[in-house]
């Protein structure tokens, strides 16, 4: 009934006081349940490499050196007891002066605690996510001898790494051929000799706080480069050098269910280099050696593999390879694996850190950024969930950590024919096209990635790459819409619209219904024509918001004030979608900004910002879109210098996002607001009184904050949030099949009558019906 998460930090030195105090916790708790007490759900410890690696913020300020973390759910039926527990917790914790107990204050407090644990995944992060991932399990009482023995391997592996830095520079600067005076290289070299001997002699003797913060060999660097001043090619390769050892530094880091002794032990590694390998290798082996001699195993979570089939005992053996013969006769699992303990030494595989051919054809049309990009993914899954396209009934393919896998093995592949057949056509990456668009840049992958990979960048990246290397298709529907999109003509603009907008639509609605009894949603849409007749579009309003306001040139804005005195002024930025498509969004936010004393400041006409044209790979229309907009924003801000801007508002969330990217709250000085959050902020006397669905847009102008937003305004009536992806994600619905059926199920079966769009208040106000035909 009663549950506690808290949180304790470790600080100073002593990497085995987190070990001791383990010991305690479990000894304290062992054997306790809920009803009979309080008892741990959880003991979740991580280490200082971890902490360093998801750059983990502090909650106290006991020391200046965070060593280690401990998570404790702690659980009972009684909250007095669950009290009492927290107590002994207490109690225990008095005896060590540099730890610090954090409570969490309520759920969502406790869920941002173990978020930390969630992002353990960015240790490899600086090894293209390629790690040596051991488990191990020890009795309770060794883990504190444990973490002296990781801690003390840790040190000696830092001041090996230092030691190869100074090694490698100085025997590059003896093979070096400089662009210009030789000679006078050769006197710098030899004082660099000379520096690295008094180095080393440093490093023998140099203290803990000296090696972890590397300030020998980073000195010796430093001396280098200054003495090496003029000399651009060899201080570019010095550099290099540096970089490149530095990088292979082997660390252990150890994370574990330190309730029962499970320990996780990774060893980030280069995997195509190797000499690092055998190394890291080698360091499994002390680990496995150490956990024997500790009366541990090493069998844990993960069961066995070859790096630790050479640590069980022959009669283990002899046992395991009696039973594989029972289960399987014919040998046809992993055959001849787990049988010759010195299989390690034959493994090696390569990784994106290329070699020289594979890094020169990786050149070519910026494929190297977009490997690069996917490289550090460490396949944890945790973006799945949060991925609007990803339906599981559907596919196990369409979500960032699988669309990453399989850039990687096109990636691969390509590289293997171009290297096989001489071939540049680069024709395997038409398979590209689908990954790519089945991505509605949403970027809340992002928000969850343990090595900050956003998908959303990756998407455009590979777009980019197939529009350079012509092929990329683009549907016809997506077409028209950007010809429209980027037409600010007066006479073209109006002609457009009356063609694509009034009869195409009208055509397209009828046609969609006509072909509805023939298209089965199972099947991929074989042409363009298909994937426009997928479902009716979306019905546009009669006029442009343009009908209704004076009419401008492009060099002048208007000025809409409130029947009373303002008392406030913003930018409003309509954007296509409210501006030209569906006016009614830009009428009603104007409407409710004037109703609110507020003066309103609005752009010349047709004003796009351009995301559209980047997420569709037209980068070069982008950039000119880009530009035009940032001209003309500064010119308006300069017009109306006099007036104070209170915000910039808008009505769509790919607006927001584009304006902030071109930093419109740089130019206004104020920030880029929603029209719901800015009305409902200003005004606490409006009120919703009915029920209705909400739902939020892949492009979140809100920042998942709607429903608390709305909550104070409801007046008894109650809003139930629709999920899922209604596939609305500006041009995609015309230019790729997504599956929206759950999203209408869900709106059909909650039977209301009216939606809310997060970002769209006005479509309330304006009481718009829902149209499941129109999905």
């Amino acid at each position: 009934k009663f549950k506690k998460t808290f949180c304790i930090e470790f600080f100073g030195n002593d990497m085995s006081q987190a070990g001791q105090i383990i010991t305690e916790i479990s000894h304290e708790f062992s054997g306790k349940r809920p009803d009979s007490g309080a008892s741990l759900m959880a003991l979740e410890h991580f280490d200082e490499e971890y902490i360093k690696a998801i750059r983990y913020k502090t909650k106290t300020s006991v020391g200046t050196r965070l060593i280690a973390v401990l998570l404790v759910d702690m659980v009972s039926n009684d909250e007095q007891e669950l009290k009492a527990g927290i107590r002994s917790i207490e109690t225990i914790l008095d005896a060590y002066d540099e730890t610090g107990l954090t409570m969490a204050e309520d759920d969502i407090q406790a869920e941002r605690y173990w978020q930390d644990r969630k992002r353990l995944g960015a240790i490899a992060a600086h090894t293209n996510a390629f790690k040596l991932n051991e488990d191990i399990v020890l009795p309770i009482d060794s883990l504190a001898e444990f973490a002296r023995y990781v801690d003390d391997y840790n040190i000696q592996e830092k001041k090996f790494n230092q030691a190869r830095i100074i090694q490698n520079i100085v025997d590059y600067l003896d093979t070096a051929i400089p662009l210009s005076d030789p000679d006078l290289l050769r006197a710098r070299v030899g004082r660099a000799k000379d520096l690295a001997y008094r180095t080393r002699k440093k490093l023998d003797i140099a203290s803990r706080d000296a090696l972890e913060a590397r300030i020998h060999s980073k000195n010796f660097f430093q001396e280098v480069v200054d003495s090496l001043r003029g000399y651009s090619l060899v201080l570019e390769n010095v550099t290099r050098v540096y970089d490149q050892t530095r990088a292979r530094l082997i660390v252990i880091a150890t994370h574990m269910h330190a309730g029962d002794g499970n320990v996780h032990v990774n060893i980030p590694v280069l995997s195509n280099d190797r000499q690092m390998m055998e190394r890291a290798n080698a360091t499994a082996d002390t680990i496995m050696a150490k956990a024997i001699e500790l009366n541990g195993a090493v069998s844990g979570e993960h069961g066995i593999g070859v790096t630790k089939f050479k640590h069980l005992s022959p009669e283990r053996i002899e046992e395991f390879t009696a039973y594989r013969k029972v289960v399987d006769p014919k040998g046809l699992m992993n055959p001849g694996k787990l049988f010759e303990p010195h299989i390690i030494d034959r493994v090696f595989t390569p990784s994106f850190n290329l070699l020289e051919l594979e890094a020169q054809i990786l050149k070519y049309g910026s494929l190297s950024d977009l490997a690069m990009n996917i490289a550090n993914c460490v396949r944890c899954g945790k973006c799945k969930p949060l991925c609007p396209v990803f339906l599981p009934a559907k596919n196990m393919f369409f979500h960032p950590r699988n669309k990453n896998l399989s850039i990687g093995a096109l990636i691969e592949a390509l590289l293997y024919i171009s290297q096989r057949t001489q071939s540049t056509g680069f024709q395997i990456l038409k398979n590209l096209e689908q990954i790519a668009d089945h991505c509605t840049i949403c970027h809340k992958c992002y928000d969850k990635c343990p090595v900050n990979i956003d998908s959303g960048q990756i998407a455009i990246k590979a777009r980019e790459i197939l529009q350079d290397m012509g092929l990329k298709h683009t549907a016809l529907g997506t077409r028209a819409t950007l010809t429209y999109l980027a037409t600010k003509n007066k006479v073209l603009n109006p002609a457009f619209r009356t063609t694509l907008l009034g009869v195409g639509t009208r055509v397209q609605r009828t046609a969609a219904r006509v072909y509805s009894p023939f298209n089965n949603t199972n099947k991929n849409h074989k042409n363009d024509l298909s994937l426009l007749l997928q479902s009716p579009v979306a019905k546009p309003d009669s006029k442009t918001l343009r009908a209704f306001l004076p009419s401008t040139e492009k060099n002048q804005a208007v000025l809409l004030e409130p029947e009373e005195a303002a008392t406030a002024t913003v930018f409003y930025f309509p954007g296509c979608g409210s501006e030209r498509l569906f006016s009614r969004i830009s009428l009603a936010t104007i409407y409710l900004l004037l109703e609110s004393g507020t003066r309103v400041i609005l752009p010349p006409p047709y004003l796009c910002c351009g995301y559209p044209f980047l997420v569709n790979a037209r980068k070069k229309d982008y950039d000119r879109i880009v530009l035009e907009d940032i001209i003309i924003l500064t010119q308006i801000r300069d017009m109306f210098r006099n007036l104070t801007v209170s915000a910039c508002i808008v009505s769509c969330g790919t607006c927001m996002e584009s304006l902030v990217q071109i930093d419109l709250p740089g130019i206004f000085d104020c920030a880029v607001q929603d029209i719901s959050d800015y009305i409902l902020t200003r005004d606490p006397n409006v009120q919703l009184t009915e029920d209705y669905l909400y739902h939020a847009p892949c492009h979140d102008s809100l920042k998942d904050t709607a429903m608390a937003l709305l909550d104070p305004h409801l007046n008894g009536s109650h809003i139930q949030k629709i999920a899922h992806c209604c596939s609305e994600a500006g041009t995609l619905a015309l230019s790729r099949k997504f599956s929206v059926r759950r999203f209408w199920d869900e709106v059909r079966a909650a039977g209301a009558t009216r939606m809310v769009y997060v970002g769209e208040l006005c479509r309330y106000l304006y009481q718009a019906p829902v149209r499941p035909d129109d999905a």
